[in-house]
């Protein structure tokens, strides 16, 4: 594969700016919260997760064959996983732990 053929998957790498855009700051305003007001987010995580990943199988379902072509295969797989809680998940317990 040379690197030079390969295509950018925007509309993967527009949704995962946002999805872990939208992490850091609920991250941060849960930390911040007095009182126990934080706890919310307790909810708010796992269905801002469970939508992005119902929206990430609807638009992978609906463009797989341009997405999985040798062009921007490597892009689609490596921003997918940018679509799941795993690396923000990582990152946060390298930097609080």
């Amino acid at each position: 594969m040379s690197f030079s053929k390969i295509k950018m998957n925007v509309p993967l790498f527009s949704i995962a700016l946002v999805y872990n855009l939208l992490n850091v700051l609920f991250l941060y305003q849960m930390e911040t919260a007095q009182g126990g007001a934080g706890l919310g987010f307790v909810y708010i995580f796992p269905l801002l997760w469970l939508s992005n990943l119902i929206l990430i199988i609807f638009l992978t379902h609906l463009k797989k064959k341009e997405w999985l072509s040798n062009e921007m295969k490597f892009l689609t797989v490596l921003m997918l996983i940018f679509n799941t809680p795993i690396p923000f998940l990582i990152i946060y317990v390298l930097l609080y732990s």
